[in-house]
């Protein structure tokens, strides 16, 4: 294994960054954020990939490994890069293309103050919390979201298959680790519910519950834009189906069902009056969910302590149990960003619990209720705006959105400060609804227009 100094990762980034601004000095205006974009996307969907190829995926290691200097490298590689082009983007729009930037603004920024809302419940904590520490990763998803919001209407089709093309990459990667090396991409797993089959299959992910939702998400996005040969989207599907199999995640399971259900009614309702219908739907599924976040502690906990064999969904109602009392202990700004760090890990005796399994509870305790608020006003933004483009997207923004609501109740998809495979299936929901409510808003401007 190769081992790389402090001294040498420096060079290779500062290397990697200079390379990056003599291309982007080279490639027309025209080009530019089109260019920019698709890198963004790339280093965010492939990055974190890399970086997993070269961790050891032993059931000792879920959550306290070793980072070698390989990985090292690769997560600050990805890290950097991704920081350069967001910054490029802003200030690129911020100088140069100041009247588009305008407009931009106009259309997105209910979506922009919804994220930075978000954004700002771990800083907050960070620093009135009840254990407040500092860190760059905080800022990651404000810097790089804002960029996105940035970038002017790219031409739906390129950054589709931008996307596609990175989840292909996964799936089908993992496909190829099973068969060469299937110590490696997969986990023991004697509780599989799939006869013969004794594991579960990790792939190029980090974790099975991400590589499972990633195929859903392929096969959605396939649904907005598939290949022209059906035997292709035949092979596609196919590769998805059976990494959502053998991930073995209930949680992926039951979001194909919900967002494929969500498609499928949306195209069958397609007036918004019936889509109006269908947003009262998951809005109550959102209040219900949070209505069992609040009983858990009453109910659900007595049981599991009178009868540890109780369902108590694989142990996270322990792990919610220790998540509200640390909430109370700083109810306004929580406990802060080290939550479910190692030592906090040790003092409870859940070595392998790296979050609380459930976003609710993760706000709650790692914010307190300033958090709790902004993620609550972010997701009512985006139900909102996944309703509005259901119509030009087809059903697939629900379907799309379905995935992190289903996600939301039993792991934590916006953790904010990690730039890994569920900050990328974020990224995917935010890039649809940006860029179909860019050419709905174009669309009702200029009504002669048809769009493809």
């Amino acid at each position: 294994m190769f081992n790389f100094s402090d001294q040498i990762i420096f060079l290779i980034i500062i290397a990697t960054i200079l390379i990056q601004g003599i291309v982007l000095i080279l490639i027309s205006p025209k080009n530019k954020i089109k260019f920019v974009l698709g890198g963004l996307i790339w280093i965010l969907g492939l990055g974190f990939g890399v970086y997993e190829i070269f961790r050891n995926k032993d059931v000792s290691r879920l959550v306290i490994m070793e980072i070698n200097s390989i990985q090292r490298l690769m997560l600050i590689l990805s890290v950097s890069t991704s920081v350069f082009i967001s910054i490029f983007i802003i200030f690129y729009m911020i100088r140069y293309q100041q009247k588009i930037l305008k407009q931009i603004f106009q259309d997105r920024k209910i979506i922009w103050l919804s994220i930075i809302f978000l954004s700002t419940g771990p800083l907050f904590s960070a620093f009135l919390g009840e254990v407040p520490y500092f860190f760059y990763g905080l800022l990651l998803l404000p810097i790089i979201m804002t960029a996105v919001v940035f970038c002017p209407l790219v031409e739906k089709d390129w950054v589709l298959k931008q996307i596609k093309y990175v989840l292909i990459v996964f799936i089908f990667g993992s496909l190829i680790s099973l068969i060469i090396t299937p110590d490696w991409a997969t986990i023991y797993y004697p509780s599989s519910l799939i006869p013969g089959i004794n594991y579960r299959l990790f792939g190029l992910a980090s974790h099975p519950n991400s590589l499972g939702p990633m195929a859903v998400t392929l096969i959605f996005i396939n649904l907005l834009l598939p290949y022209k040969k059906k035997f292709i989207n035949l092979l596609l599907v196919s590769g998805a189906i059976i990494i959502l199999l053998l991930a073995q995640s209930k949680t992926a399971w039951l979001a194909f069902i919900f967002g494929f259900s969500m498609i499928i009614l949306s195209r069958i309702f397609i007036s918004q009056k019936r889509v109006f219908f269908l947003s009262q739907t998951i809005l109550l599924f959102i209040l219900a969910s949070i209505l069992v976040v609040l009983r858990i502690n009453t109910e659900i906990i007595e049981n599991f302590i009178a009868n540890p064999t109780f369902l108590s969904l694989t142990g996270r109602t322990y792990i919610w149990d220790i998540s509200l009392s640390v909430f109370k202990k700083n109810i306004f700004f929580g406990y802060g960003p080290t939550l479910w760090d190692l030592a906090f890990r040790t003092q409870y005796g859940l070595m392998f619990a790296g979050h609380s399994h459930n976003q609710f509870f993760q706000t709650l305790a790692e914010s307190g209720l300033y958090g709790f608020i902004g993620l609550l006003s972010y997701l009512v933004v985006l139900i909102i705006y996944s309703f509005k483009v259901s119509k030009i997207t087809r059903g697939v923004s629900l379907g799309l959105l379905m995935i992190l609501l289903t996600r939301v109740i039993t792991e934590t998809p916006l953790r904010l400060y990690l730039l890994d495979n569920s900050f990328f299936l974020h990224l995917v929901l935010f890039l649809v609804i940006l860029i179909f409510n860019s050419m709905l808003n174009q669309q009702k401007e200029l009504p002669s227009q048809k769009f493809s």
